[in-house]
């Protein structure tokens, strides 16, 4: 029995330790503006030397308040997450007491923050919406221009030849031919081209003479 009481009191000794060695870091947040609490602010708590992880994270209640416990015998830094300003405060923290630390912020200043960031992201808005737009409109120009070109190119091509025309070539061009011919047979005759070169030159032409009369006759 007393071994049990001995053994109860060394555990109950050994929780108090525990607990002595931990602290809490409690605080307030008021309005600098209306003095009232400032609820739902986030807030974080930072060991002093390493600001990577926060070693709590928490929101104020409704009546502006916030509380954690924390490793004792240690430094930290609190910030206040509100617009741009981020506010912080450092303590030191003795093991098994509470630390009070206390904010005064101005909402009128986050709201200002808050509006900045607002109209940044809208100009930004606005700033690729014009962007977008002159790209659409310079894609728009870029397509009228080449059907302007094609129409043009299009505009400087010859007329279409007219059935009269048409005849009159394919006349002058059979007589061109009948002309060659002729002057082939005199050239041959008069021994100034060999018989194989002559049968040559003959068979061209009146493959052409026969391709121009069959044209005639369309």
């Amino acid at each position: 029995m007393r071994k049990r009481f001995l053994a109860f009191i060394a555990v109950f000794w050994l929780v108090q330790v525990a607990l002595a060695q931990n602290a809490t870091i409690s605080g307030h947040v008021t309005d600098k503006d209306t003095g009232r609490p400032y609820s739902g602010v986030s807030v974080e708590v930072f060991n002093a030397t390493d600001h990577s992880v926060p070693v709590a994270a928490l929101v104020t209640d409704d009546k502006g308040f916030f509380e954690t416990e924390v490793p004792g015998m240690v430094n930290y830094d609190i910030f206040l997450r509100v617009g741009k300003s981020n506010p912080s405060q450092s303590v030191y923290v003795q093991a098994g007491q509470i630390q009070t630390v206390d904010f005064i912020v101005s909402s009128r200043a986050v709201s200002a923050s808050e509006a900045e960031d607002s109209g940044g992201f809208i100009v930004v808005v606005v700033v690729a919406l014009v962007v977008l737009a002159v790209i659409l409109v310079d894609q728009v120009l870029s397509r009228r221009k080449g059907k302007a070109v094609v129409g043009g190119s299009a505009a400087v091509l010859p007329a279409k030849e007219s059935l009269e025309q048409r005849k009159a070539r394919l006349t002058s061009e059979k007589a061109r031919i009948e002309e060659m011919i002729s002057l082939t047979k005199n050239k041959y005759q008069h021994r100034l081209i060999d018989e194989e070169s002559f049968r040559e030159i003959i068979r061209d032409h009146q493959k052409k003479l026969i391709e121009v009369e069959a044209q005639l006759k369309e």
